[in-house]
């Protein structure tokens, strides 16, 4: 079950303006929710903790890397990221 209650009100408006940024470039293809992206990013924080102003302010290939990633490999049952996926702003001590 994902502890949705571990993400800060700091992490959130990080994470509010990662969605604006991707909406900003991707705009809002068919089938997509603000809240499902939302939801998908603060999960995998949670599961394998990012970097998260790295990833707002990435460049275009690490940005589209790591989101296209999360939004493929979270399971949103368990918040947990599969397929070996690891985002490129996860922060270094989780590798260690």
């Amino acid at each position: 079950m994902i502890d949705w209650s571990k993400i800060t009100q700091d992490e959130n408006e990080i994470i509010r303006r990662i969605v604006l940024r991707f909406e900003r470039k991707f705009g809002r293809p068919p089938g997509y929710q603000r809240l499902n992206l939302t939801m998908d990013i603060s999960a995998a924080h949670l599961a394998c903790p990012m970097d998260l102003e790295g990833l707002l302010e990435a460049d275009a290939a690490t940005f589209g890397h790591d989101i296209g990633g999360i939004t493929r490999h979270i399971n949103r049952d368990t918040g947990e990221l599969g397929g070996c996926f690891v985002p490129q702003t996860a922060r270094r001590e989780v590798h260690a």
